[in-house]
């Protein structure tokens, strides 16, 4: 029951943020790694692969498996993202603007996040 829940307020997550990232580029361009190239089409990319990631969570066992090694995936690949705010001491961007107290937050929550989404590969 626990799982179950747990595996639908992930898909909601990711289905929500997967299509914010589809609508809205231009928002996540301001929190992206200046290392990383062509960060629109990641953004995209990230977003196409968040909406699989949550439909899949939906599925039945080895796609919902999937989803969740896919979640995963994700989560690690925003690690980047959280490390370089905690460097920068937070976020001071006209749509992303908080302190390095919340960027370090958001950087401990997300093994939390990764060890939750483990849970759901059963």
């Amino acid at each position: 029951m626990i799982k179950t829940i747990l595996r639908l307020v992930f898909c909601t997550i990711l289905l929500g943020s997967g299509v914010y990232h589809l609508i809205h580029p231009s928002l996540y361009l301001e929190l992206m790694p200046t290392y990383l190239p062509f960060p629109t089409a990641l953004i995209i990319l990230t977003g196409v692969l968040e909406i699989l990631a949550g439909l899949l969570l939906l599925a039945k066992n080895k796609n919902r498996k999937q989803g969740s090694n896919l979640a995963i995936f994700l989560l690690v690949c925003f690690f980047m993202v959280h490390i370089q705010h905690v460097l920068q001491g937070g976020s001071q961007t006209p749509n992303f603007e908080f302190g390095p107290l919340v960027a370090w937050i958001r950087l401990f929550i997300q093994p939390v996040l990764i060890g939750l989404v483990w849970q759901l590969r059963t």
